[in-house]
């Protein structure tokens, strides 16, 4: 155990720009490598001094994280504060103090807690939601599926299932709304992005001279445009995190350095704090903060959206997009075969079930046939709230977050859509219900939704339960499945399996796991589908080919001059 004031004596051994550079290369290994955490662990926990590198091998060895990157995270902004000036070195000097630093800060915030907090889901509420918080930073940013749905929700433009009104009264494409709201182009500011992840992955650079920005293939204007908004001064940092007193500092904030992944340090370069950052920086949630800001103060909002505005019409854009977006990819997963048809979206039941001048039934966006198994699906582009997000939510901050990802009623959707399959199915497919069908309902978010764990499970099962929803044994627990649980089934599909039965099998078997830990069990590979794999070499292939066609055209670059 190393006490805080005792930690404190240890940062001021390093200078700040070499602990920034150490804990961003812990970082860059876990997001990008493809070895096992473990071992990544174990490789840095192996510069530790005598008998403390044994005994991390031995607790790695025994299934501990020891350097998550939450708490590597939490690291980095105990560093901005506490280590004296001076910059990075080229070598891992100082990285045994870092690390014993770093296991200190994990030793405090694992102190055990007051026993008579309330719980929630069968946990103390504290611990609850570290957990979710826990899930949300810990998450890997894999460029593929996010290059392929950033491709869909903002280079492609908005789909055919963006009403026109919507459109009009957001003002303009995605792109466009980028470009308004950043003063940078879109493809500018995804290419820079593009290439601090490539050198990072092929040749682990994470700290930037001046003159490597030159060399990209992109207009110096939106370089400066790209580095204004993810970027921040090194000592503009310092004094946003030093202004946390002990009272107000929240471990888990980290927005700031989502927002602004990248430190303009004193010399005049750069230093990537997380590229997974970055990533989500430029193709991740973080453009729509962008644009949905920028709007609510042309409407002349100030805390919230103006009703009939155009940021409100901008996130019911991305509402109708994202369920497009799922609305394919289940059409992948799922194709028809021959005249049998699998897939039916809301209209499809509407049609179907609606009489004459009545009023449309309650279901779900979409239910899949897999025999004697349907699958029912809701969508619910519902990204995680600030208190659940930092770790500091209390009960009542989690019930809030719960209801939202349950909002409109879905529960009593799904149980209306299961009595409708139930009764009239030969109304909907011509066909009847197969004798001892199951149903397996489920809500669809985002990947930085409300994560899935015994906790979230639990709780949700405590709440329809009071409320008398979804009991029926013809249907299994309710769960939450993110867009990258759906990429694996869409890729186990891919692959000859049964989609159907896989989460059927998921729901009835281990209902209370996140089904990519329930695929891991399983034995099951754990790979991007093809379409993400294809569309992410076309979106790579397009900023390529932008960057060049501009070098060829810029007098005295390379390309002219030869």
């Amino acid at each position: 155990m190393t006490d805080r004031a005792s930690r404190e004596l240890l940062w001021g051994q390093v200078p700040v720009g070499q602990a920034l550079l150490l804990l961003s290369c812990m970082l860059r290994d876990l997001d990008l490598e493809d070895a096992p955490e473990a071992e990544i662990e174990a490789r840095w926990a192996a510069q530790l001094p005598g008998e403390a590198a044994s005994r991390a091998r031995a607790a790695i060895a025994g299934g501990r994280r020891l350097l998550p990157p939450q708490l590597l995270l939490v690291a980095f902004k105990e560093a901005l504060v506490a280590c004296p000036p001076g910059p990075a070195r080229d070598d891992l000097s100082n990285l045994d103090v870092v690390l014993q630093a770093v296991f200190s800060i994990a030793d405090e915030l694992g102190q055990a807690r007051d026993g008579g907090e309330p719980r929630w889901g069968g946990l103390k509420a504290t611990l609850a939601a570290e957990l979710l918080a826990n899930q949300y930073f810990n998450a890997t940013a894999h460029p593929a599926p996010l290059m392929a749905r950033s491709q869909v929700t903002w280079r492609e433009g908005w789909s055919s299932a963006v009403g026109e009104k919507e459109r009009v009264r957001a003002g303009g494409q995605p792109a466009e709304l980028f470009a308004e709201a950043t003063g940078c182009a879109l493809d500018a500011f995804l290419g820079v992005a593009t290439h601090l992840w490539v050198q990072a992955y092929m040749h682990k650079y994470l700290h930037f001279p001046p003159e490597f920005f030159g060399r990209l293939g992109i207009d110096p204007v939106a370089i400066d445009l790209f580095l204004d908004a993810t970027s921040v001064s090194l000592a503009d940092l310092q004094q946003q995190v030093a202004q946390q007193t002990p009272a107000t500092e929240q471990p888990w904030e980290f927005n700031a350095l989502r927002r602004r992944p990248i430190v303009r340090l004193p010399d005049g370069s750069v230093q990537v704090i997380r590229v997974g950052f970055v990533l989500e920086r430029a193709f991740g949630q973080v453009p729509e903060f962008d644009v949905a800001d920028h709007l609510r103060r042309i409407d002349g909002g100030t805390d919230q959206r103006v009703k009939g505005g155009r940021e409100e019409a901008f996130r019911s854009c991305l509402n109708s997009q994202f369920e497009y977006s799922i609305g394919e990819l289940l059409r992948r997963i799922f194709p028809a075969s021959g005249h049998f048809k699998r897939l039916y979206s809301e209209n499809d039941m509407w049609h179907a079930w609606t009489k004459a001048k009545g009023r449309k039934p309650s279901v779900c966006d979409w239910v899949v046939d897999c025999g004697d198994v349907w699958i029912c699906l809701d969508a619910n582009n519902r990204r995680l709230s600030q208190p659940v997000v930092g770790g500091q939510a209390d009960v009542p901050e989690l019930d809030k977050e719960l209801a939202a990802v349950l909002a409109g009623n879905k529960a009593r959707q799904m149980a209306s859509t299961i009595r409708h399959l139930t009764e009239l199915l030969p109304q909907l497919t011509g066909r009847n219900l197969v004798p001892g069908t199951r149903f397996v309902p489920l809500i669809v978010t985002p990947d930085d939704g409300l994560p899935w764990n015994p906790a979230v499970h639990r709780r949700v099962q405590e709440v329809l339960a009071a409320n008398g929803t979804l009991q029926t044994s013809r249907a299994t627990a309710l769960g939450v499945i993110s867009l990258q649980d759906l990429g694996l089934v869409e890729y186990a599909a891919d692959n000859g399996r049964d989609a159907g039965n896989l989460l059927a099998t998921w729901r009835s078997q281990q209902p209370e796991v996140a089904l990519q830990h329930f695929m891991y069990g399983q034995g099951e590979e754990l790979h991007r589908p093809q379409w993400v794999t294809d569309t992410f070499s076309q979106v790579v292939d397009e900023l390529v080919e932008q960057q060049t066609r501009y070098l060829e055209n810029v007098p005295g670059s390379p390309s002219t001059a030869s």
